[in-house]
């Protein structure tokens, strides 16, 4: 049957006005922005927890400024992953208070927590660059540049130079080191990580040039500075750019050397070769690039330098023989790291410059074999155990905070758990069996981690009788903090007894709340009680572990560890 013609025309009219409709319809709908995805349903344990934080968080108000700050910075900690935005107003508001603390260091002490107040906002500010690093946008870091103390500034600035170029926003990078005034430290080691990720040899230039207009100091802390750039990006550099730095470096070894030679060294993990000068250390970091470069002046301050001559015999590229992840110019793959440093002794004698040096590369060599159980683990745990084995217990080094195999062990549990549950047993009860004649610092690092343990195995049996025997020792921690004879003179915050009672309600937390309460109870100090509020709080908001510090200085001389 054939249509009309009006009925044919009022059909297409019909077709016409749906298709507009809904090319209309698709329209709107193209550019209305997506519905946010639904929040998750935050189980009962989460919601008492955040419960326990807004409460701290109201109460806080009537603390004094470093307990005001202490305990918002654990509230931001406790927010962090449930509530990004109010872990990040709660952290302004612990900044905010930490203007309010005063300084007043005891005498001689010259660890960061001695200085509350910058160890305070220190902390504070690196976890918000923290809590930026996915994102890589610092605009509410880099805003607060201008209100920080110089040196946290100085900090502060290399951290954002390294995120930044960690992510690839070169520009951001340079802008930050093209502010640095001239009195402000260089970050040579930012520099330096962002000639890394930026290999253009423009921006390479620029820094390079830039560096070279702050070195006021030739050798700093570790090494970094203009001399490691040359070693690390000379090829992608211009020669006389390179060769004028080289002059400068050596001109400058000589003249700090006619004021007072010294001891120093390059060392990376077990490797290490000493030099009696600043010129002769330089001569080993430069020559292989000046060789490059001019053969014949290299060869002629060569002739006049034997120590260095034997040392690049045996390492042939300097440095970069000794260890090639440090000096290498790309960045390094996720989880590789280097690990050389320049050695610079203190002692002015021959016989305590020696003794020094043995003691730091007993260190060098006793850290390499921890490293090597550290790098295996994750892959291999059955190697990582067994090398374990060879690392030492104690070292003249290691005082009561530390034991070298205690640590390697720790990490073979720490890292075989899911991947070799057998083998990680295996390395706990030989962690276990070390306990008992450790100092009583180091047994307080240690038994947390067999408390999480068997937490993490579901051993609740075992967990509540590790916390039990972590309140023993925090009670005698705390006996030392508060000895009236002599008691700890930091903050209750870095107490300790503090830290470890802290280890104590996050294991209760996973085992049951009416254990943590319990546990809190008996905490017997009412200041350290409201750290541990908060602490719980956090636990169960799912937070992850607070990285407070745990110091002691007496004026009977200074214990300090960190767990």
């Amino acid at each position: 049957m054939s249509l009309s013609a009006p009925l044919r025309i009022a059909l297409a009219l019909a077709v016409m006005i749906s298709a507009a409709a809904w090319s209309q319809s698709k329209a709107v709908s193209e550019t209305r922005p997506p519905k946010p995805a639904p929040k998750p349903k935050l189980t009962p344990e989460q919601q008492r927890g955040l419960r326990l934080l807004k409460a701290s968080e109201g109460e806080a108000a009537g603390l004094d400024p470093a307990m005001r700050a202490f305990v918002l910075w654990q509230v931001s900690n406790g927010y962090a992953k449930l509530l990004p935005e109010k872990s990040r107003s709660a952290m302004h508001q612990a900044l905010a208070a930490s203007e309010g603390v005063e300084e007043s260091p005891p005498e001689g002490c010259e660890w960061d927590v001695c200085h509350l107040k910058l160890y305070l906002q220190r902390r504070m500010v690196e976890e918000l660059v923290e809590h930026d690093r996915d994102s890589g946008n610092y605009d509410d870091v880099e805003k607060m540049l201008p209100q920080l103390d110089e040196k946290l500034r100085d900090e502060t600035t290399a951290m954002l130079v390294m995120g930044y170029a960690s992510k690839n926003q070169f520009p951001k990078a340079l802008n930050l080191l093209n502010a640095i005034g001239d009195d402000s430290d260089y970050p040579f080691e930012a520099a330096e990580e962002l000639m890394v990720y930026d290999s253009r040899p423009e921006d390479r230039l620029a820094v390079f040039d830039q560096a070279m207009a702050h070195q006021p100091r030739v050798l700093g802390p570790g090494g970094d500075d203009v001399a490691t750039m040359v070693i690390r990006f000379a090829r992608d550099l211009p020669s006389a750019a390179v060769l004028a730095a080289i002059d400068e470096i050596l001109s400058q070894a000589k003249d700090e050397d006619e004021g007072e030679k010294m001891r120093l060294g390059v060392v990376a993990g077990e490797k290490s070769v000493y030099f009696n000068s600043r010129c002769q250390l330089r001569l080993f970091q430069l020559l292989p690039t000046l060789e490059d470069l001019d053969k014949a002046k290299a060869e002629s301050l060569l002739r006049d330098n034997a120590e260095v001559s034997h040392a690049l015999d045996q390492y042939p590229r300097g440095p970069q023989s000794m260890d090639p992840k440090s000096y290498g110019d790309s960045p390094l793959p996720e989880g590789e790291f280097g690990n050389s440093y320049v050695d610079v002794l203190n002692s002015k004698d021959p016989s305590g410059a020696a003794q020094e040096q043995a003691h730091d590369q007993e260190i060098a060599q006793v850290e390499a074999k921890v490293y090597k159980v550290m790098g295996e683990a994750e892959n291999d745990p059955a190697q990582a155990y067994a090398d374990a084995q060879e690392v030492p217990l104690k070292t003249s080094y290691s005082g009561e905070w530390y034991s070298p195999r205690a640590r390697a062990l720790q990490w073979v549990v720490d890292r075989s758990v899911k991947k070799d549950p057998e083998m990680a047993r295996k390395a706990m009860k030989d962690l276990q069996k070390l306990v008992p004649d450790m100092e009583i610092a180091q047994q307080a690092r240690t038994l947390p981690t067999i408390t999480n343990f068997y937490v993490d195995v579901g051993d609740k049996e075992e967990a509540r009788n590790n916390v039990k025997e972590m309140m023993k020792l925090a009670d005698k921690l705390y006996a030392r903090d508060t000895d009236s004879s002599d008691p700890n003179l930091l903050f209750k915050g870095v107490w300790p007894s503090t830290a470890l009672w802290r280890r104590c309600v996050q294991s209760a937390a996973k085992i049951s709340p009416e254990f943590a309460e319990e546990i809190i109870a008996q905490v017997p100090d009412p200041d350290i009680q409201v750290f541990e509020r908060v602490n719980y709080g956090a636990t169960l908001a799912g937070a992850d572990r607070f990285r407070g510090a745990a110091v002691e200085w007496h004026k009977n001389g200074k214990h300090a560890g960190m767990f």
